[in-house]
């Protein structure tokens, strides 16, 4: 090994060296271990008040049905341990998408939206997969629709569209698709979504009333066409019928009579008179 080579090797390994020493000095391994370690840790309670909350949202909405007291508290109580998730994890998508879940069963819509619009954030939505994250699209659609501000439609549509993208077994958003294109008037496209929803799941009855509808819809305006095309058809043949009275009153062979005196038929173009 030559000597320069040597010199080098000398010098990489003392720099090396003084790293090493200034690191341990400064405890900077040991901070970094008890970060990881704290980090782990919030991840882990984050997980425990999720599961917690999800518990109680569940219990919460098998009582919906009955009185808004024996609901009011797990909802308060779910929303409570979302928070704390939240708190926790804010990069945690799940948190955010159960808070969301929670207000929306209280009623509190637009922040039942502003917190899914927290779990879609970039920063938390590397967290869900593919089909969460469809599901999650899918979610903020219908808190959209269900605001029913003007102009949330197209918002809508394109959540909608991302849903279906990631998630192409969800009939119910194929379904809220299809409503939206209906209160877009496009009929066309409505249909081909519920057509999608009922491939997907055949006993989803909004779906097929929808169907159903849109059927009933488009046969009222075949007849409505048809007849007008009947009196359009009628129209003409009537207008036809007058020009060649009125082409054939012109060279006399065919008069059009009014009534004369003494009884009989006066021709309006000829002057001559017929017996009436």
């Amino acid at each position: 090994m030559s000597p320069m080579v040597t010199d080098i090797l000398l010098q990489v390994g003392l720099i090396l060296l003084s790293i090493f020493m200034f690191l341990a000095l400064h405890d900077i391994p040991k901070k970094l271990y008890a970060k990881f370690r704290l980090r782990n840790r919030s991840q882990a309670q984050a997980k425990r008040h999720f599961v917690v909350g999800a518990q109680l949202l569940a219990r919460a909405r098998s009582r919906s049905d009955s009185s808004r007291s024996a609901v009011a508290p797990l909802a308060e109580q779910a929303l409570a341990e979302a928070d704390k998730a939240v708190a926790l994890d804010p990069t945690d998508a799940a948190a955010h998408i159960l808070r969301s879940l929670v207000l929306d069963l209280q009623g509190f819509k637009s922040s039942a939206l502003d917190a899914i619009d927290a779990a879609l954030s970039p920063l938390a939505a590397k967290s869900l997969s593919e089909r969460e994250l469809g599901d999650a699209f899918f979610k903020r659609a219908e808190l959209k629709m269900a605001m029913g501000r003007r102009g949330k439609v197209e918002s809508a549509i394109g959540d909608l569209d991302r849903a279906v993208e990631l998630s192409p077994e969800n009939a119910r958003a194929f379904c809220l698709l299809g409503e939206c294109y209906e209160a877009k008037k496009m009929e066309a496209e409505a249909r081909k979504a519920y057509e999608d929803a009922v491939r997907i799941e055949p006993e989803l009855a909004l779906a097929r009333e929808a169907l159903d509808r849109l059927l009933i819809i488009g046969g009222s305006g075949g007849v409505r066409e048809r007849r007008e095309s009947g009196l359009e058809r009628r129209r003409s043949e009537v207008e036809s019928r007058v020009i060649q009275l009125d082409t054939t009153a012109v060279t006399g062979s065919v008069p059009i009579s009014g009534v004369g005196r003494h009884g009989r038929r006066q021709s309006f173009f000829t002057g001559a008179y017929g017996e009436w």
